[in-house]
């Protein structure tokens, strides 16, 4: 069928467990006030940190191993990151890659081809500028706080189109990927259930997918969170198919 299998996740917690933080807390990350926290993602300066997500990173990537060579370890979702006296100085986006360059080292111990996906996304949606991505690092750009019914080039705020150009100005376009929300029944439902029918705009999802592909973006996903039996029983038919077809489409122009 020509599938390929990808894994894509937070994953702080499997990487760097909870359970360490009694006797190693400054593994974790600081708070504003100078505290501790077990809760959320981790301290990037701490070196110990650093090798034990390395190696669970490792024992992670044999179990859950993508047919691609593309790895997707997303720090906490919209969490904090640490607040230390040398983590303070970097942004949110700047620490996440920080991680993510010494992730990729490790993983491509056991796959030389491995590739690391950044997540631009609510906290970390604003490109780095302090630290550099690795070769094998590629942008993943998911922006959340979009407006379903107006297209990327209509977005105000940081979940617009300027910052994904600004962020493609770090990343290379040629491995960039968009993780879009026009299929998220959780997202348009807020997170609460029972779901909603899916809004559906097939101007705007049109509309955006001409955008990305005009910047040389080949890899357009979505979600599709909460498309399950409930779904189909209540709701019919998601526009699954329109989906699949637009996005043909831009390929075979390609």
């Amino acid at each position: 069928m020509g599938l390929e299998v990808e894994y894509e996740l937070h994953a702080m917690k499997e990487l760097l467990p909870r359970s360490l933080f009694e006797k190693h807390p400054e593994m974790f990350r600081m708070d504003k006030k100078g505290k501790r926290q077990r809760s959320d993602n981790l301290c990037v300066h701490s070196e110990k940190a650093l090798e034990v997500v390395c190696a669970n990173a490792i024992k992670i990537g044999n179990i859950l191993k993508p047919t691609t060579g593309r790895y997707f370890y997303w720090i906490d979702d919209a969490r904090d990151m640490c607040r230390c006296d040398k983590c303070h100085e970097y942004s949110d986006s700047e620490q996440a890659l920080i991680l993510e360059n010494r992730i990729l080292k490790a993983l491509r111990t056991i796959d030389k081809n491995t590739t690391l996906a950044h997540l631009a996304y609510a906290n970390t949606i604003m490109p780095p500028e302090k630290i550099k991505p690795d070769a094998g690092i590629f942008l993943e750009f998911a922006p959340i706080h979009r407006q379903l019914d107006k297209s990327l080039k209509d977005q105000k705020g940081s979940d617009s189109l300027q910052t994904l150009k600004e962020n493609l100005a770090v990343f290379p376009v040629e491995t960039a990927q968009v993780l879009e929300y026009w299929l998220d029944v959780s997202m348009a439902s807020k997170w609460k259930r029972p779901f909603v029918k899916l809004p559906w705009y097939p101007k705007v999802f049109t509309a955006d997918v001409a955008t990305y592909s005009s910047l040389g973006i080949k890899h357009i996903t979505s979600f599709g969170c909460g498309i399950d039996k409930y779904y189909y029983d209540t709701h019919g038919e998601p526009p699954i198919k329109e989906y699949g077809n637009s996005l043909l489409l831009i390929r075979n122009k390609e």
